[in-house]
């Protein structure tokens, strides 16, 4: 995949796209770069999300396309959108950073996860955040993910309480 990447040019040639006037065009190509996972499309990604004037549909097909590379610097950028504290963004944030299956980003979307948790920030203290937080965790599974769906297991919130149990289980803990 490599190889044709590079022979074709293919990310230079679909960098224009990313600013089509049809949004369904820039969304098709955010999801295309996020399967080539390269460094330069990662990049390229990371530069619509910097721009205010990103449309939120777009922005979520390029939140998707990065959290499908499974790369610590595409979470990084998952990382950056998580903590502008714009709620829909951060329900779209969470449940992706959740859904990393490689050893090598799970500890870091968990630490993401925890971070923004703890940051205490107003948004990450809303109990429909804390419940997603809670269900990305118990995904990620690990010791550290574990200590904290305990520590929300005590949240006085029954929902964030029952989401947590239930993260718990799927991380193995009864």
């Amino acid at each position: 995949q490599s190889e044709l990447t590079t022979e074709f040019n293919i990310i230079e040639n679909l960098k224009p796209l990313l600013y089509d006037i049809k949004l369904e065009i820039c969304q098709q190509t955010a999801l295309s770069l996020g399967r080539i996972k390269s460094d330069e499309a990662i990049a390229e990604l990371g530069n619509i999300l910097n721009k205010e004037t990103t449309p939120i549909k777009l922005r979520k097909a390029v939140l998707q396309g990065l959290s499908w590379t499974e790369s610590p610097q595409a979470l990084t950028y998952l990382k950056q959108e998580l903590f502008r504290e714009n709620l829909e963004v951060c329900l779209i944030v969470i449940p992706l950073l959740g859904t990393q299956k490689s050893e090598i980003v799970r500890h870091q979307a968990s630490q993401i996860l925890i971070d923004f948790w703890a940051s205490k920030i107003p948004i990450s203290q809303q109990p429909k955040i804390k419940q997603e937080i809670a269900v990305s965790l118990g995904e990620l599974g690990g010791e550290t993910a574990i200590a904290y769906l305990k520590k929300l297991a005590n949240d006085p919130n029954k929902s964030v309480k029952l989401h947590a149990i239930a993260g718990l289980k799927k991380a193995g803990i009864k």
